[in-house]
């Protein structure tokens, strides 16, 4: 059994999500900051009369900002009938990785702060950190941060 993933680059690091869960990506546009949400919380854009919440993984990661200009763009996802985009680095590539390739986070990485990593793939010597994305916004986006577009 094999798992196909979307590929991105945060910090020179690589991460991965279902393909699944990836509706577009979309280059980087203007994000309207929301008053009173979380530093992670970039704000939202408007996808084709849709207002979807977006998350910096930078800040989210607590990681720093590149000394260079990267070709940032804006993975929009789908988890639960819900969308919202996550700004990352650069979307490197679509990979099939086999089940056995995939180890569970080590204990020492488990704790409040990376409840989001859902194992570590190999892909020949390269290490892809894969991503729980319900995860990722249960602990980011709070549905009463932004209006539903259909109301």
């Amino acid at each position: 059994m094999e798992e196909q993933l979307v590929v991105f680059e945060l910090n020179d690091e690589l991460y991965g999500l279902d393909v699944a869960q990836v509706q577009t990506i979309i280059p980087l546009q203007t994000i309207v900051a929301v008053p009173n949400t979380p530093p992670f919380v970039a704000g939202v854009v408007n996808l084709r009369g849709a207002v979807i919440p977006v998350v910096d993984l930078r800040t989210r990661f607590n990681l720093s900002r590149p000394q260079e200009e990267h070709k940032a763009v804006i993975i929009i996802t789908v988890l639960d009938k819900t969308q919202a985009g996550l700004i990352v680095d650069q979307v490197t590539e679509v990979v099939k990785i086999p089940q056995e390739a995939i180890e569970p986070p080590a204990s020492l990485l488990v704790n409040i702060e990376t409840t989001y990593l859902r194992g570590i793939g190999k892909l020949g010597e390269r290490p892809i950190i894969l991503l729980d994305l319900g995860q990722v916004f249960t602990a980011t986006v709070q549905p009463e941060l932004v209006p539903d577009a259909a109301e």
